[in-house]
């Protein structure tokens, strides 16, 4: 993250930002700013079986809008970002776009000891869910993301159709060499019980005030013909087939 930032062109002025749950004693570099600490987490929310404090999504956001920028990024901490991460990000907001999001490349476990240039020129493999997001201040302050948490699936689920429904020009990459991720999973084992939370946070309390928002041109692979569009929907745990029929059902009876 830090090598690609030192390589972001002139237009583009980076800011890596952090932040910590009160109490934690972790040092940060010297080129990443520190903002407020969090001084909750979802153990405050309810109660669980095993105890993890997992940070709400919501609360690292409202955090890093407590610094100025235009534009927002966040994606999961085992990211590696490519050396023109931001050059290509720079291109396209100057062309237009007010979010983008990105898919990682998987690569096999055996990078973790290697350099970061093998990683770099690694091609690696498609990842079919999201879970790298840029997106403007304005969307920022609009997004619903409920008691999600991070570390649990979800969190890019949330991000993503946020994206869709409040984005105006959004820009999708599902193919790009951008960032990469060591371990081939697409699915990792989760603690049900977390699992649970934020799913049922997404549904019963994110996606219906997002709904109304929602069209299908605006969801990934909406513009396919219909089949494609099905099997993509159907094939990527990010996205939701049977949400997507009912907004194409519903937009084919407003006709």
């Amino acid at each position: 993250m830090q090598a690609a930032a030192k390589q972001a062109p002139d237009t583009l002025q980076v800011q890596l930002a952090a932040v910590r749950l009160a109490g934690d004693q972790l040092a940060l570099p010297k080129d990443i700013t520190e903002l407020q600490n969090l001084n909750r987490t979802v153990l405050d929310i309810r109660d669980f079986r095993r105890k993890v404090p997992y940070t709400l999504i919501d609360d690292l956001l409202n955090s890093a809008l407590q610094q100025e920028a235009d534009f927002y990024c966040y994606t999961n901490m085992d990211i590696i970002l490519q050396p023109n991460f931001y050059q290509f990000v720079a291109a396209k907001l100057e062309a237009g776009h007010d979010a983008l999001i990105i898919n990682r490349r998987r690569i096999d476990d055996a990078f973790l000891d290697k350099p970061l240039e093998e990683i770099y020129e690694e091609p690696g493999l498609k990842h079919p869910g999201f879970d790298c997001f840029i997106f403007s201040k304005a969307i920022a302050q609009q997004m619903i993301l409920s008691t999600i948490c991070v570390g649990v699936p979800f969190v890019g689920v949330s991000l993503a159709h946020n994206l869709f429904a409040q984005a105006n020009n959004l820009g999708f990459y599902d193919d790009q060499h951008l960032t990469k991720h060591v371990g081939l999973e697409v699915m990792p084992p989760q603690d049900p019980e977390y699992y649970w939370h934020n799913r049922k946070a997404f549904f019963q309390q994110v996606l219906p005030k997002l709904k109304p928002d929602l069209k299908v041109a605006k969801i990934p692979y909406g513009d396919r013909p219909l089949v494609i569009r099905l099997w993509k929907w159907a094939t990527n745990p990010s996205l939701f087939t049977w949400v997507n029929c009912k907004l194409m059902i519903r937009e084919w009876w407003r006709r």
